[in-house]
């Protein structure tokens, strides 16, 4: 995985923005729907700074859910404790 595409800040850091919530739909049977809240770093938890909705086909939201698993099984075999 290369990180050479991701966006960065004029000191050459990734930039991340924090998740706030998310939502997932059915969409049109075909496709599942995720509306992501996000905020910007600093932001307060109570008031997402934006939204994302996107739409993933079945096979690719089954990727992206064992990656995210896969990518959280790492970090709870390597720090103490729970993922929260």
């Amino acid at each position: 995985m290369s990180l050479d595409d991701w966006k960065k800040d004029d000191k050459g850091h990734i930039t991340v923005n924090p998740l706030a919530s998310f939502e997932l739909m059915i969409a049109a049977q075909n496709a599942v729907g995720v509306k992501i809240d996000y905020l910007n770093p600093g932001d307060l938890m109570a008031a997402p700074t934006g939204v994302l909705q996107i739409a993933l086909t079945p096979r690719l939201a089954q990727q992206l859910g064992q990656a995210l698993l896969d990518a959280a099984g790492q970090i709870v075999t390597q720090v103490p404790g729970k993922l929260s």
